[in-house]
């Protein structure tokens, strides 16, 4: 298993004042882009998300949804989405 940290914001501001601005659709796509790549080389067997980029990052899921699918979706291998966190619920891929 591996963790993959995707940047899809800006920084706003400079030095230790710098802080996380909003996402943007292309940062999401060269994220997506450079993601599947490495899941290509790595042999990943699955991949798993956030709704990317619409918390903190302020984009709407009905734009980057198109995205995920543009980028991961002729991968073949199984993609999940979280669509909704709840605390203390183990989520059940249903990867057997």
């Amino acid at each position: 298993r591996e963790i993959v940290n995707l940047l899809t914001q800006n920084m706003v501001g400079e030095g230790p004042a710098a802080r996380p601005g909003k996402a943007s659709l292309e940062n999401v796509g060269h994220a997506l882009k450079a993601l599947a790549k490495h899941i290509q080389s790595a042999g990943s067997s699955s991949v798993a998300l956030p709704r990317l980029a619409t918390g903190v990052g302020g984009l709407d899921w009905a734009d980057v949804k198109p995205l995920v699918e543009q980028h991961l979706g002729g991968l073949g291998v199984p993609v999940i989405i979280y669509e909704t966190y709840r605390q203390g619920v183990a989520a059940d891929e249903k990867l057997h």
